[in-house]
């Protein structure tokens, strides 16, 4: 009987690990545990393009919060090589290797367990081979076809927001979780490669070459961009010498123009906006033929759904305003977002809901014959209210996330949508001059770090001196929207509110 209980233990503590702890602890959590955080970044990445595969390497500088057996990281569709990866502590002379890892395809993490329990303080985490596959359905690092001269080619692109990174390389794949990033990429020689930062410098050995970029200031993985193709190019500066390009099909420079223009303006009246120049040395836009989404914020590197960004002589006024629109969007993100990003998923609105409606300023100021404000009212808040009054579609502001998979759910049209109808009550409420200054607080005193919504109502109250707070959490917290119903007597008039939850016949019932 002895010996079975003793067998019984011993199986238990070797089902646990080695150091009384299971990695099974780490699975089924909406976020990664914080004992370990990134603090840069070194990603080496050789896409193949015939193949469609890429393969890399990486090495993360973190900070060990308390000491450790576990490192605890996000990897979806990775084949990482184990004796390729160490850990070396800061002023330590020994190498340490896990001596087990643990890949959890639907929790989309990699934990390695460590004989040695990694001591407090920062160090060096490498991965030294890794490999995934360029594929082909628009998320992650992959592969998109376009024309070059006539001829069927492929292009090379990331796409990470909103959990994607974590498809192209092993990192700490949520937004609070900023880091630097010093990118490089093997590509052939003859194509063209982009990402965050101007390169560094490029090493050319026969029908490859190496390029390397600088370093960025700190931001979120979902950030973090690589384009790699063949590309014409039109190219201005704004009047503190920020590059800025947009990068067409070959032979088609010219489409670029009216983008260009959009963008150097947009820059301009956004610097003016929030008191704090655009914090890069360059800006990119480029057009990606098979794209996801209608645009994406990266820093320093926009891409855009092609038909979104280019603009011919011949183009309708319609395709001129949508190209206006979101780039002046996407260029609102590299303040609402990518220098001060959301905490979590539950507060995307602070990032899409004021772009869409910051996006409406800079138009109507580069565009004031457009009238955009009249659309806005006649579009936006007409169809923000037709859905949040849907049972189906609406929901609050605050988003409540309990999967990964929730996140792109809560990037619907109510965030959309609504999002800047709220933004635009703020603004009313608020004044003109005041919303503008105590916006460029908010921005001032969270840059390069993170934000809730519960800290830009802080941040506004302390601004205007008005509950900012106790006025708007009402409206980012509840579903629907109130709707005020009269009876008129000759003596009296009784006003109810109700709240509109669903649409019967076209018009809105209210209850």
């Amino acid at each position: 009987m002895a010996a079975t209980i003793l067998l019984i233990l011993i199986l238990a503590a070797l089902s646990a690990g080695s150091y009384g702890a299971s990695p099974e602890r780490f699975r089924h959590r909406l976020r990664l545990p914080q004992i370990v955080v990134p603090k840069s970044y070194k990603l080496f990445l050789k896409p193949d393009l015939e193949n469609s595969s890429f393969s890399g390497s990486v090495e993360v500088k973190l900070r060990i919060v308390s000491p450790t057996h576990y490192v605890v990281m996000n990897a979806a569709e990775l084949q990482i090589r184990s004796d390729a990866v160490n850990y070396t502590a800061k002023g330590g002379s020994k190498v340490l290797q896990p001596v087990r890892s643990w890949n959890f395809p639907e929790d989309e993490i990699h934990v390695l367990e460590f004989h040695q329990k990694l001591p407090k303080g920062t160090g060096v985490l490498a991965i030294g081979h890794f490999t995934g596959l360029l594929g082909n359905n628009r998320t992650g690092f992959y592969r998109s076809k376009y024309d070059v001269n006539g001829t069927e080619s492929y292009m090379a692109v990331t796409q990470f927001e909103p959990t994607y990174a974590r498809r192209c390389f092993p990192c700490w794949d949520e937004p609070a979780l900023k880091a630097t990033f010093q990118v490089t990429l093997e590509v052939p020689s003859h194509l063209m490669a982009l990402s965050n930062m101007p390169s560094l410098n490029e090493k050319h050995d026969g029908y490859m070459k190496t390029v390397s970029f600088q370093e960025t200031p700190v931001m979120s993985s979902y950030l973090v961009a690589v384009v790699i193709g063949l590309f014409d190019h039109v190219e201005d500066q704004t009047s503190n010498d920020i590059i800025v390009r947009v990068y067409t099909p070959v032979g088609k420079a010219t489409d670029g123009i009216f983008g260009l223009n959009v963008g150097v303006r947009s820059l301009k009246i956004y610097q003016r906006f929030f008191n704090i120049a655009y914090p890069l040395p360059k800006l990119d836009m480029v057009g990606i033929p098979e794209f996801r989404y209608g645009a994406m914020e990266n820093f320093g590197l926009i891409t855009f759904n092609s038909s979104l960004l280019y603009v011919t002589p011949e183009s309708a006024n319609l395709s001129k305003h949508e190209a206006a629109d979101i780039i002046a969007h996407e260029l609102s993100h590299q303040w609402c977002g990518n220098l001060v990003t959301m905490e979590w998923w539950t507060d995307v609105w602070l990032n899409e809901g004021f772009a869409s409606w910051l996006s409406v300023y800079a138009v109507d100021k580069i565009f004031p014959e457009w009238d955009v404000w009249t659309q806005f009212a006649r579009e936006t808040v007409s169809y923000g209210l037709l859905i949040d009054a849907l049972p189906s579609f609406s929901h609050p502001i605050e988003v409540k996330i309990n999967h990964t998979r929730d996140i792109e759910i809560a990037l619907d049209y109510t965030v959309y949508m609504k999002g800047p109808c709220i933004v635009s009550m703020l603004h009313t409420y608020l004044g003109s001059k005041l919303f503008q200054r105590s916006m460029a607080s908010y921005i001032k005193t969270y840059a390069w770090s993170s934000a809730t919504i519960h800290d830009l109502w802080k941040a506004l109250e302390i601004s205007s001196g008005k509950p900012v707070g106790r006025v708007m959490s009402k409206w980012t917290k509840q579903q629907g929207f109130p709707a005020l119903s009269a009876d008129v007597s000759s003596d009296n008039i009784s006003l109810n509110i109700f709240r509109c939850l669903s649409v019967l016949a076209g018009r809105l019932a209210c209850g």
